[in-house]
């Protein structure tokens, strides 16, 4: 588990986290700490499991270890933490092409429960 001190500072944590499908391995032993103002890249060839990882993250999919968020723990369980995480995947499928930027972030914004407000 993050111990509570390395919680306090970062945003964005996980430690040991790993994901297999079919008992193939995507990744091992991810290991990282983000802290405020600090960004996150991810980056490799297609199948290496960014995607995968960034759905860890947000809470939309299981994986093996540990991941925190403003120091806690991501659970199935922690819906209210869920909700500080906006996850937009890449593609037209996830976007309205007939509306501004302005209307599809206020249409995912209420869908999470935010409110048109939120999305400015």
């Amino acid at each position: 588990a993050l111990h509570d001190e390395d919680r306090m500072s970062a945003i964005l944590g996980c430690k040991a986290l790993s994901k297999h499908y079919f008992g193939k391995p995507v990744f091992r032993d991810l290991t990282f700490e983000l802290l405020p103002n600090e960004a996150l890249l991810v980056t490799g060839p297609n199948g290496s499991g960014k995607s995968t990882l960034l759905q860890i993250l947000a809470g939309l999919v299981q994986g093996e270890g540990d991941v925190a968020i403003d120091g806690e723990a991501l659970t199935p369980y922690t819906h209210e933490l869920r909700r500080k995480i906006g996850f937009a995947p890449a593609g037209e499928s996830s976007l309205f092409l007939n509306a501004t930027v302005r209307e599809n972030l206020e249409f995912w914004s209420r869908l999470q429960g935010l409110g048109a407000q939120s999305s400015q």
